[in-house]
């Protein structure tokens, strides 16, 4: 494959979505055989070229953060409308399948980027599947019917609640905060019957894995050698990951919870929290949960620590 992008492109954080030449190639270049190359260069390096012309006025004492806000919201429809641009031109060099995908693929890994631009809240993650596992031909269809669907929506009320906190209307953030979070639930119900073990903290990335116990039973594997000590670390982390796995299963019920019926998400610093008194207490619960999860691997590592001789202890704590 012979393709050649040498175009610079700057990724302003701000203006999203944008499309990158390693996006870009990382997505076709298998698909783009002589016939397409060198038309599909053309467009995306005009693409490029209209993007470089979105400019972010520079920071002015003169110039309020309300209007700021607004001006960083206009360029990111325009960005936007570059990028439906993009993928329509894209779109039609080929109707194919497997190009087709491609047009699919591209839309996802940019839009599902693009949100991590101006979100406050940052917590609620869209993943992208695609990136962890092959998926059916009907999940992506369905998660691209839910972008083409949805974004728009996105980036509309991820602004809207910024310029609501400005302006102190907390109403207005509750109400964009909730359809937020129904939108965040629906995401949802596409991916679940494909979650993993191992993607439930790239949906939640506040939980707490805590590397300090698998450090410390990583150590003792590396550099202990009596076997009964060996074994009782096992033992301690076995009993640890059960009750571990139980404890965010109770965190993460209670962070659906929020979002899917209360509206608001508790991991987020974005306004629209509500004052309830069942917001209040499934806070309470949160909070109470965290606590117990923070002490339970404390005194794990505590426990599997007692283990070593005082001489094992002395080279643990001198590898920290």
């Amino acid at each position: 494959m012979s393709l050649s992008l040498s175009i610079a492109i700057a990724v302003v954080a701000e203006v999203q979505p944008v499309c990158s030449p390693a996006q870009f190639l990382d997505v076709f270049e298998s698909s783009l055989q002589g016939k397409h190359e060198l038309v599909a260069t053309a467009v995306f390096k005009d693409y490029t070229e209209q993007y470089q012309k979105l400019q972010i006025e520079p920071d002015s004492a003169r110039v309020s953060p309300s209007t700021k806000l607004s001006n960083r919201f206009a360029l990111a429809n325009q960005a936007d409308q570059l990028f439906d641009d993009l993928l329509a031109s894209i779109s039609i060099l080929d109707t194919s399948g497997e190009w087709q995908r491609s047009v699919i693929d591209l839309r996802r890994t940019v839009l599902l980027q693009s949100r991590r631009s101006n979100n406050p809240w940052r917590s609620t993650i869209w993943v992208d599947l695609a990136r962890f596992m092959p998926l059916q031909e009907y999940v992506v269809n369905e998660i691209d019917s839910f972008l083409i669907n949805s974004i728009d929506d996105d980036r509309r009320d991820r602004f809207g609640a910024l310029a609501a906190g400005l302006e102190g209307d907390t109403d207005a953030c509750a109400e964009i905060t909730a359809r937020a979070m129904h939108r965040w639930s629906e995401y949802q119900k596409i991916i679940e019957p494909h979650m993993t073990r191992s993607l439930v903290p790239v949906v939640y990335p506040q939980l707490d894995g805590n590397k300090q116990v698998y450090d410390a039973m990583e150590w003792i594997e590396l550099n202990v050698e009596d076997k009964n000590t060996i074994t009782d670390a096992r033992n301690q982390l076995t009993v640890w990951i059960a009750i571990h796995n139980q404890q965010q299963k109770e965190v993460i019920a209670l962070v659906r919870r929020s979002r899917t019926e209360l509206g608001f998400d508790p991991w987020s610093r974005g306004c629209g929290h509500p004052s309830s008194s069942a917001a209040t207490l499934l806070k309470n619960k949160l909070l109470q949960r965290s606590a117990e999860i923070v002490e339970l691997n404390r005194s794990t590592v505590t426990a599997i620590l007692q283990l070593l001789t005082p001489e094992q202890k002395i080279l643990y704590s001198e590898r920290q």
